[in-house]
Parts: C-alpha cells; sequence; structure tokens
C-alpha cells in the first residue's frame, strides 16, 4: 500500500517543478511517471527513511527490469531507468531542502543513487557528425533553398539549439561575429520551459563561413525583428528571402523538409533536426578536457543539470571508445603529477577545475 505523505510529497514536488522550474507539462508527465515508480519501491515505508529501505533503489528497479525483459510487461530500457533514477535524485535534493523531516536523508546518499546495469545491444548512431554537417554544406545546389538549409544545419550544429528555438529565432538574436546567440524568451524565442540563455557558437570556421553568409543576406533584406531562418517567396521566378514575425508550426515542419532534401542531396543519411543538438553536445563532450569545460558544455545547451548532459550524451560510441584507448600511451599525459614541477599557470587552472567540479557535486 503506498503512504499517503508519500504521495503528498511527490504531488507537492510536481507542483513546485511547475510553477518555479516551469516544466513543461510533457516533461511534469515523465517526472510523475517516474516518481509512481519511486511509491511502488517505498512501498508504505516513509519517503524519509529512504536510505533504510530494502531492497535498495538500484536492486529493486533492476528486479523490475529483469521482470519486464521475462515476458511480464513492456521492456523497460537502460536509459528509461537513468532517467527516472536521474528524477528520483531530484526528488531527494528537494526534499531535503523543502522538508526538515527528511534529515536521515543526506544529499550523500541522495548523490549515491544509481540506475541498475542493464546488458543492452550497442545502439546506432542517432546524431550527425562534423563530417555530416560539412558535407551538407559543400553540396552546390544553386537555389536559395539550399542556401537556407545549409545554413540551418550550420546553425543548428554550432549552437546546439533546439530546433523550436531555431525557427522562433528573430535576427537581431544572433552575433556571428561574437559567436553569440541570444536565446531570450522575452524576443519572442520559443526555449524549451521558458529558458532564457545567451548561448555560443562553436568555432569551426567552415560552418561558421556558411552561416556568416546567409546572415549577411538577411540582415540586408530584412528587418532585425524577422526570423533568421526567413521563409522563400511563393512568387513564380528565382525564390528570395521574405520577412515573416509568424512562429507556426509550419516553421518546423519546413526546417525538417529542408533538411530531409538536403541530407538527400548530399548523400548523407537523413536525421531529425533534434539531432543537430546531439551531434552539436557529443562534439563538445568529445573535446571537453576538465570539469569546467564539461559544465560549459551543458550550460551552452542550456541544460538545468549537468547530469542531463551526461546521462544522455556522454556515452562514447564504439569507435569513440577504441580511438581514445589506443591514444592512451600517445604523448604526454594531460596533466603533471600533483606535487612534481608545474607553473603558477598549471596550478590555478587545477585549483578552479577543482572549485568546478566541486560546486556541481554541491549544486
Amino acid at each position: 500500500m503506498i503512504d499517503r505523505r508519500n504521495y503528498a510529497d511527490c504531488k507537492e514536488h510536481l507542483r513546485y517543478r511547475r510553477e518555479v522550474c516551469r516544466d513543461a507539462e510533457s516533461t511534469l508527465e515523465t517526472r510523475w511517471l517516474a516518481l509512481r515508480w519511486m511509491l511502488r519501491w517505498a512501498d508504505d515505508v516513509p519517503l524519509t527513511a529512504a536510505p533504510a529501505i530494502r531492497p535498495t533503489w538500484t536492486t529493486w528497479l533492476g528486479e523490475q527490469a529483469d521482470r519486464t525483459r521475462s515476458g511480464d510487461g513492456n521492456s523497460l530500457a537502460a536509459s528509461t531507468a537513468e532517467g527516472m533514477t536521474s528524477m528520483v535524485r531530484t526528488f531527494f535534493k528537494w526534499a531535503i531542502l523543502a522538508h526538515q523531516r527528511y534529515h536521515k536523508v543526506t544529499l550523500l546518499w541522495q548523490d549515491s543513487l544509481r540506475a541498475p546495469e542493464m546488458a543492452e545491444p550497442p545502439k546506432e548512431r542517432t546524431y550527425y557528425t562534423l563530417a555530416d554537417v560539412e558535407a551538407l554544406a559543400a553540396v552546390d545546389g544553386g537555389s536559395m533553398r539550399c542556401r537556407r538549409a545549409q545554413a540551418a544545419a550550420a546553425m543548428l550544429f554550432l549552437s546546439g539549439m533546439r530546433s523550436g528555438a531555431f525557427v522562433t529565432l528573430p535576427i537581431r538574436c544572433v552575433d556571428v561575429a561574437g559567436r553569440k546567440v541570444r536565446q531570450w524568451a522575452s524576443e519572442g524565442v520559443k526555449t524549451k520551459n521558458g529558458k532564457t540563455a545567451t548561448t555560443c557558437l562553436l568555432p569551426i570556421p567552415t560552418l561558421l563561413e556558411v552561416v556568416q553568409e546567409w546572415d549577411d543576406l538577411v540582415r540586408g533584406r530584412l528587418p532585425d525583428g524577422a526570423m533568421w531562418y526567413a521563409n522563400l517567396t511563393n512568387r513564380p521566378g528565382p525564390k528570395d528571402v521574405e520577412a515573416t514575425l509568424l512562429q507556426s508550426r509550419n516553421r518546423a515542419h519546413s526546417l525538417r523538409g529542408d533538411l530531409a532534401w538536403l541530407c538527400d542531396l548530399a548523400e548523407v543519411r537523413y536525421l531529425r533536426p533534434h539531432d543537430m543538438r546531439h551531434g552539436h553536445i557529443v562534439y563538445g563532450l568529445a573535446r571537453a578536457r576538465t570539469a569546467a569545460e564539461r559544465k560549459a558544455v551543458s550550460q551552452n545547451a542550456m541544460h538545468s543539470d549537468s547530469s542531463t548532459t551526461d546521462t544522455v550524451y556522454a556515452r562514447l560510441t564504439g569507435d569513440d571508445q577504441a580511438r581514445l584507448i589506443a591514444g592512451l600511451t600517445e604523448g604526454p599525459p594531460p596533466r603533471p603529477p600533483r606535487g612534481g614541477s608545474r607553473t603558477r599557470a598549471q596550478i590555478l587552472a587545477d585549483v578552479a577545475a577543482d572549485i568546478a567540479l566541486l560546486s556541481e557535486m554541491a549544486g
């Protein structure tokens, strides 16, 4: 039997996520699904005594996964288990701060919550690589539609923006020279959960050149309040851009159509526009060397919690894993051992990285 106080706490947490964190309804539904599993795990034991519940969350969730794989229900994927565990951690982090009666649930225990190890076959790559996007940018389509599609692909990969934000982005919010994008809700940009941030473009010259050319074109012909991903005219003759302040769903549909058409033209496997965002994050994480750099990638993706970045994107592909393992003996180690001969700059860099990591763990 579910403990009534546990149920009330879960509902209060969801209200907090809706009113304070401004989670989207779809996100709240996903959170409620994870919390229902947590309630089943706790059963009639108060969540304030969670550290003493046996079996532990990890063991219990692993047992449920085994049961679903045996045919008693829908299969519980490893990514689903990780996502639910992340949301359960978020609940306990909130509960510790919101209610004194959760004093037995320490932050250390909350941080120790882990999803069970679940063997799954390697998943096929579902993101665009830099080589894919450069191949798209290199196509000579000779039309305004081609130029717009190439600029969209390059901007999505460089910025890591969600497609909904991209198609509602005004020209005045783009600063290619400064490699900045103002994803501001106050400017009408439709970000997830209404978040606002100024994010950065990756420093990839070949793609920045494509973005700059399109930026010059739309700035020269349209007002700065018009959409950067401009509409194309429907008049007979050569296509041109025209101003629009509309932010309808049709624009996202046009983006998908443009990208599918361009992929076919370049003979690149078509993936969703959102998979440009995946490619952006994977590209950044693969090149991050410090905790501070990984945090920067997470913040640039506008993730409220860097654990989201790690859980969803940080897994290496088989090729990446083999390449990195093969390179472990190549060149000097990235950081001299503690206590060795190091410059003042190296020491300060190490301290800054450690402080960033500790702040992330505490936050």
